[in-house]
């Protein structure tokens, strides 16, 4: 099923316009991933679509349909925020059919859905543990299994790899993607989106700067990444960077982006005479979605605060 939003505004109580004559279209069956920092309106959009945020004006359409009926939408859309509010006590049997009762399926079609899920999601191994004792990971993909107990044909997902371990997420992934459904996902994981996304949406402070194929993103804007990782004591602040070079900080890694590779190499042959003692290693990568993304926002989209901005590198 096509979504459709049209002229959307929407403002949260006391804070900037967020959203003004915003416009997105998302194509049926299709992965479609929301990327982009943080604040920039991704996790806003799904409750938009969702009718968990009503304030907004303007048309939000289903194959070109208002939907303004609750139980519908609900029957229609399978949300997965980035955390539920899981009673512990309960257990994972028993939420499952919980959810799958509340959508209003039932008692046989329950029992076929529910043994469909557990199997999809390899939840058999903990299916009759109490929510309490589950690992972090493990109630994600509680998380996952209530957003599809009622097999809606929109799937909305915030953040959901999260606390998941490489194979249970590969695993997740390659069901998202059998599943052939309209999909929609907020996420950080750029790995997940530059290999299973259908298209790529890319905000910034309510605004779609690019909604292309990852492929085309990756060709139209081609970053290259340098990484410099540093022994302990280093101080950041005074270094100082060629203005057409873009930097991100975390821990005690540089991560350098830039169109020209020879003035990166140039860079970190400088940074290797001027500050060699500090230096651990360096390595400069080929142009992937990480570093197409990371040039164009001219920040990491990772959640660490120890970002910064780019200091123009000083007349000699």
């Amino acid at each position: 099923m096509r979504v459709s939003l049209n002229n959307i505004k929407f403002k949260y109580p006391k804070e900037e316009v967020l959203f003004k004559d915003f416009n997105l279209s998302i194509q049926k069956n299709q992965i479609t991933c929301l990327l982009g920092p943080n604040g920039s309106g991704k996790s806003t959009l799904l409750k938009l679509i969702l009718g968990a945020v009503t304030e907004a004006k303007g048309n939000i359409l289903f194959d070109d349909k208002t939907l303004n009926n609750t139980s519908k939408k609900s029957r229609l859309i399978g949300y997965v925020p980035q955390s539920y509010s899981l009673d512990g006590e309960m257990f994972v049997d028993d939420i499952i059919t919980f959810m799958a009762s509340l959508h209003g399926l039932k008692k046989n079609n329950i029992t076929e859905r529910k043994n469909k899920i557990v199997q999809s999601l390899e939840l058999t191994t903990y299916i009759n543990q109490q929510i309490k004792k589950l690992s972090g990971g493990q109630k994600q993909l509680i998380n996952v299994a209530l957003g599809l107990t009622h097999n809606p044909e929109i799937l909305l997902l915030d953040e959901p790899f999260v606390g998941l371990d490489l194979t249970v997420k590969l695993n997740l992934i390659s069901f998202l993607k059998s599943l052939k459904k309209t999909i929609i996902c907020v996420t950080h994981d750029i790995d997940f989106a530059e290999r299973s996304a259908d298209e790529i949406v890319l905000l910034k402070k309510g605004q779609i700067l690019e909604q292309s194929k990852p492929f085309t993103l990756i060709k139209k804007h081609p970053y290259i990444t340098a990484e410099i990782d540093f022994k302990e004591g280093v101080e950041f602040n005074k270094m100082t960077f060629n203005e057409r070079i873009y930097v991100s900080f975390q821990n005690r890694r540089a991560t350098l982006f830039c169109k020209n590779t020879s003035l990166l190499s140039q860079e970190i042959e400088r940074f290797k005479k001027e500050h060699n003692e500090f230096i651990i290693s360096s390595r400069i990568s080929q142009n992937n979605l990480t570093s197409t993304l990371m040039g164009l926002h001219k920040v990491s989209l990772s959640n660490t605060k120890r970002e910064r901005k780019v200091k123009k590198k000083k007349k000699q």
